[in-house]
């Protein structure tokens, strides 16, 4: 217990994903994510109750590492984005969306 950090209460939102870690080695968020294992997910779920979190069921980048396509589910709520480097930016475009 001597090297725990201490828990700081924030109003700061927790984004909680569904995908390979691997994916996500080397980008640097701007807000607070978890990526979980679908396992890791539904024991999270036994413990604390739902967790709606959202799932990545496509990823791609090109060779280059420059354009990218995502589709993403979050239950009620997902979409497509299109993906494009400049420079060390990322731009995002929304392809689609839908809502339930």
């Amino acid at each position: 217990m001597a090297r725990a950090r201490r828990a700081t209460l924030t109003g700061e939102r927790t984004s909680f994903i569904v995908a390979d870690r691997r994916d996500f080695r080397s980008l640097l968020a701007t807000t607070r994510a978890v990526v979980l294992t679908a396992d890791e997910l539904t024991l999270a779920e036994k413990k604390f109750g739902p967790i709606y979190a959202c799932r990545l069921p496509l990823f791609v980048l090109d060779h280059e590492q420059r354009r990218g396509y995502v589709v993403w589910d979050a239950s009620w709520v997902g979409g497509a984005l299109k993906l494009r480097r400049t420079g060390s930016d990322w731009e995002v475009a929304t392809v689609s969306d839908w809502i339930t």
